[in-house]
């Protein structure tokens, strides 16, 4: 409990930084997830804060879930850049904090290389490597091409592999995701999902979001 108090004041402290510091902008937003997933109605909400310093970012974002004892924090850090070919790159660790089970409080190490392909598509490659509570070792991989039909529209597919070296687990497993994202306004946005993998069955996602900023930008 008391990491989650600390979070909260680090959210709370963020939007009272010194107009002054140009290079600082603050963003925040909620999103609403509705899934079918194992044959069941379940919702995801979530709300974050992040502040951003010459590519240097720091978050919080808290999910309320429809699963019993599943409502978790996240606080994370990372860096953002992009090179003048276009090439951009992200790495970050973030600490998952679950407010029930802190036992299966966990941390994350990720990185994303994009890569764009004209100006019509970009390729990603995402890593993750998760430091789990126990003796199970969790990394994935995914590649990703994001297709601009338009200004509004944006079509994905994505393929993944994650390995699992824990006792009992299956070691590797692939996941697949196709996906089409309508921009309804300049803060709000409206994706749907198909998931689909070796260790569940198929199923769809609607995700409703709203972005907005909220100094700097």
């Amino acid at each position: 409990m008391r990491h989650i108090i600390l979070t909260l004041a680090l959210a709370a402290a963020l939007p009272a930084l010194p107009a002054a510091a140009q290079d600082l902008s603050v963003y925040a937003g909620l999103g609403l997830t509705v899934d079918n997933a194992d044959d069941d109605t379940n919702t995801d909400l979530n709300l974050y804060i992040e502040g951003d310093f010459k590519g240097l970012y720091f978050g919080l974002s808290g999910d309320v879930v429809s699963i019993t004892d599943g409502n978790y924090v996240d606080v994370y850090a990372g860096y953002r850049n992009a090179l003048d070919s276009g090439l951009s790159y992200d790495l970050s660790v973030d600490r998952t904090l679950y407010t029930v089970d802190e036992a299966s409080d966990y941390t994350t190490l990720a990185v994303s290389i994009g890569l764009p392909l004209g100006d019509v598509a970009t390729l990603t490659f995402d890593g993750d490597y998760y430091l789990n509570p126990g003796d199970a070792d969790t990394s994935d991989g995914y590649l990703t091409i994001d297709y601009y039909l338009n200004d509004k529209i944006t079509l994905t597919a994505s393929m993944g592999l994650i390995e699992n070296d824990g006792p009992g687990t299956g070691g590797a497993s692939k996941d697949f995701e196709l996906a089409a994202a309508y921009q309804i306004g300049d803060e709000t946005s409206a994706t749907l999902h198909y998931y689909d993998g070796d260790d569940y069955d198929g199923y769809f996602a609607l995700d409703l979001n709203w972005d907005t900023t909220l100094l700097g930008g």
